[in-house]
């Protein structure tokens, strides 16, 4: 492997890391900043189970609840799909079934909306596990590029 190349490759594993740590973080702070956001009230437009299968040798499958709802904010109609921040779909259906017997089509429900933002909207305020899994990944990255280039550093001081 040339030397740029044993450089490049740790730097690109960081960069990334450090990248997906950030947009992770500010994830998780909206989701937390959400819990104060106002209310308004709202409609379920759509309530659905969503399954995905991946391509490839593995063919796994993914379940997500696809919930829509419509809301108002100061006379101005708006739409949304988000339920919380970090809900990701996932190889159990049992999650996303859940949601769909909760927002039936047709439900009532109360919309926490961004009052800066008025389209930045979700059904469930707060942090969620979930929400953790990309800055946890991007650490691997930062970790796994960091010892990466340790290694090729002092390999090369030999």
């Amino acid at each position: 492997m040339n030397r740029f190349l044993k450089h490049a490759i740790p730097l690109l594993f960081f960069v990334l890391g450090l990248g997906m740590i950030w947009f992770g973080m500010q994830g998780i702070l909206t989701a937390h900043a959400s819990k104060k956001w106002p209310i308004a009230m709202g409609t379920i437009t759509q309530s659905e189970l969503q399954e995905s299968t991946s391509s490839g040798s593995s063919r796994s499958r993914t379940y997500h609840a696809r919930i829509g709802y419509r809301y108002q904010v100061n006379q101005n109609p708006y739409t949304g799909t988000r339920i919380a921040i970090g809900d990701f779909g996932s190889s159990d259906p049992a999650h996303a079934e859940r949601l769909v017997r909760k927002y039936p089509e047709g439900k009532a429900v109360g919309v926490r909306y961004d009052p800066e933002q008025a389209a930045e909207s979700l059904l469930e305020p707060g942090v969620k596990t979930q929400a953790f899994l990309l800055p946890f990944m991007g650490s691997m990255f930062v970790l796994f590029g960091g010892i990466f280039w340790l290694f090729v550093f002092f390999k090369g001081v030999r």
